[in-house]
């Protein structure tokens, strides 16, 4: 018999070559097992359908340490690569091992409330406020934290990071929409589309947190708005996630921004750039 052909009878027969049982060994960690086959479902649903179909919502069990509790994600949307990238990814992993003792977070662009689901599992003690700007996202967030908010340990604002105490209209995304991006543009009217913009400090001060221990930045652009501003909030703050879009790093001038104020860079991630104060 032709290597070949022996070669592809043994991938169909090994059971380990199998993507279920892949998907499962790869995923068992973070969910329970009626919950690893709805979300198997999910995925191949998702591969077979139209884009443009309403997307439904998959209601997940987390596994303890992740506090076994429910999550919910939007098919065909964004919400399953964030989920992938901050769980199974671990993208937090370090800045939560450099923080271990963190008892403050503050999530910008808190999304769907996945980042603050994951630090609140590692960081058991932590409080976190967490705030999105998107209507849509915003809704899922307040479901997605409401055993937290029970618990009191989560808070959720829907508003805008910004340089100052602003109206910002979101502009219109289009149909076929991932819910992951946006675009912000200061407005003279409210409307709508209006959310309340806010600068970090005033964020902070809402918080009424002694210190952030953990500010997790992931505002689409917006983060070359926000260093522009006052940034005495960093005298408050210990550490930072943060991710870039396009220019927006240099644009916002951060490195130079956390030299002077005493945070040593890590840039070793492929997607997050971690500031830890060196003090």
């Amino acid at each position: 018999m032709a290597r070949g052909i022996k070669k592809r009878i043994r991938m169909r027969i090994n059971p380990f070559r199998s993507w279920t049982l892949k998907f499962l060994a790869r995923h068992r960690k973070y969910l329970t097992l009626a919950s690893l086959f709805k979300y198997r479902k999910s995925l191949l649903r998702m591969q077979s359908e139209k884009k443009s179909q309403k997307p439904d919502t998959v209601r997940l069990r987390l596994r303890p340490p992740y506090d076994g509790g429910d999550i919910w994600l939007r098919e065909g949307s964004s919400d399953v690569g964030t989920f992938d990238e901050i769980f199974f990814s671990d993208l937090y992993r370090s800045i939560v091992q450099r923080t271990s003792s963190g008892l403050f977070i503050i999530d910008l662009g808190a999304n769907i409330g996945l980042a603050t689901r994951y630090f609140a599992a590692h960081l058991p003690r932590s409080e976190i406020l967490s705030v999105e700007p998107d209507p849509h996202n915003f809704e899922m967030l307040q479901r997605n934290t409401q055993e937290l908010e029970r618990a009191g340990r989560c808070r959720t604002i829907r508003a805008a990071a910004w340089s100052k105490a602003a109206s910002l209209d979101l502009l219109a995304l289009p149909e076929e929409t991932a819910f992951d991006s946006f675009r912000v543009v200061e407005s003279a009217m409210a409307s709508m589309q209006t959310v309340a913009a806010l600068s970090v400090g005033e964020i902070l001060e809402r918080s009424k947190f002694p210190r952030v221990d953990i500010l997790k930045i992931d505002i689409e652009g917006s983060e070359v708005e926000v260093f522009k501003g006052n940034v005495d909030w960093l005298r408050k703050t210990r550490s930072l996630a943060i991710e870039f879009h396009g220019d927006s790093r240099e644009a916002s001038r951060f490195d130079e921004v956390m030299r002077l104020h005493g945070f040593q860079v890590d840039d070793s991630h492929k997607f997050t750039v971690l500031a830890i104060r060196g003090d």
